[in-house]
């Protein structure tokens, strides 16, 4: 497998049927072994497909390049997850969890978000809420993606901790519910964003939180 081309999480070894942790799989498929791009960016990734099926993540799944994670569609593709779900990063926020990496201008779309607010794989259902479907530490691209059943918010951006940045987020056609709040932006590096025909209906707390 060339290192530069699309990817398929399936080739590493990602499991469909969610009887197997997929974290592993998920975590090489877009995080490891990408080439650098020349005169542009060290940190650069590619399109990382996941076929349609019910994933099991038993980890927040860290996003470290600039990939395009890609379902099969919104109700087609499912990852679930025991607690937090995907966190993106700029090289700040990256070394801090020590990691080294950046995916400012990363794109997620076309998939369901499950978090263990309700159900979990094993034990108690999940009750942390710094648990959040999708945590926006730098600028990103959401796109027809549901976020359900989080213990915190469905989407949260929360640039109080001065490292992060999510100034120019999108996000179009995103269903947040059954979380805390389904959507949570604050600070002064998370106030230049476009939404459109998101919906934040029918969860525990607030549908936009700003």
């Amino acid at each position: 497998m060339g290192v530069t081309m699309d990817r398929n999480v399936i080739d590493f070894g990602a499991d469909p049927t969610g009887a197997t942790d997929s974290w592993d799989a998920f975590n090489e498929a877009c995080n490891d072994g990408w080439d650098s791009i020349s005169g542009l960016n060290q940190f650069a990734g590619g399109l990382v497909f996941v076929p349609r099926g019910y994933y099991y993540l038993s980890k927040p799944l860290h996003l470290i390049r600039r990939v395009s994670l890609v379902g099969a569609g919104m109700f087609n593709t499912v990852l679930k997850f025991d607690g937090a779900g995907i966190i993106n990063h700029n090289h700040l926020t990256a070394a801090a969890e020590e990691m080294t990496g950046a995916s400012g201008d990363c794109v997620v779309s076309d998939m369901t978000l499950m978090g263990g607010y309700v159900n979990v794989k094993d034990g108690e259902p999940d009750r942390n809420e710094d648990n959040h479907g999708f945590d926006m530490r730098s600028s990103c691209t959401l796109r027809n993606l549901w976020v359900t059943e989080f213990a915190g918010n469905g989407v949260n951006i929360n640039s109080d901790d001065q490292n992060r940045n999510a100034n120019r987020f999108l996000m179009e056609r995103v269903r947040c519910s059954k979380n805390k709040n389904g959507y949570y932006i604050k600070g002064d590096d998370s106030n230049a964003g476009v939404l459109l025909n998101c919906d934040g209906r029918t969860n525990r707390e607030w549908g936009f939180w700003e």
